[in-house]
């Protein structure tokens, strides 16, 4: 199909790469930022709502929590990526987590 319907949400690992960085280094290459990243889901809020924890976790203990190994180092941009998917998808299978916007920029 042309792919006109498609429904779209980033999920990070807390706020700061996407509310901070993100619009900081668009703005240093002269780029304006995607709408689509003006929107995106915290996995931290998520497994919050929908977990028995009460405050939010690191991303590997989040991973910890769900009995999810961790392969690769932490801090590094495609290893994280790769847990914070692997994560998204126990939570919305297991623990019927609706992703959702949890954060956005304004404007």
């Amino acid at each position: 199909g042309g792919g006109g319907d498609v429904s779209l949400l980033l999920v990070s690992d807390g706020d700061w790469d996407l509310r901070s960085m993100m619009p900081k280094q668009c703005a240093l290459s002269d780029v304006e930022l995607p709408k689509y990243m003006h929107r995106w889901a915290d996995i931290r809020t998520l497994f919050v709502d929908y977990t028995a924890c009460t405050h939010p976790p690191s991303l590997l203990k989040m991973c910890h929590t769900l009995s999810l190994e961790t392969p690769g180092r932490a801090h590094s941009g495609l290893d994280d990526s790769l847990n914070i998917a692997r994560l998204a998808l126990v939570l919305l299978q297991d623990y019927d987590t609706v992703l959702r916007t949890t954060s956005s920029i304004k404007g």
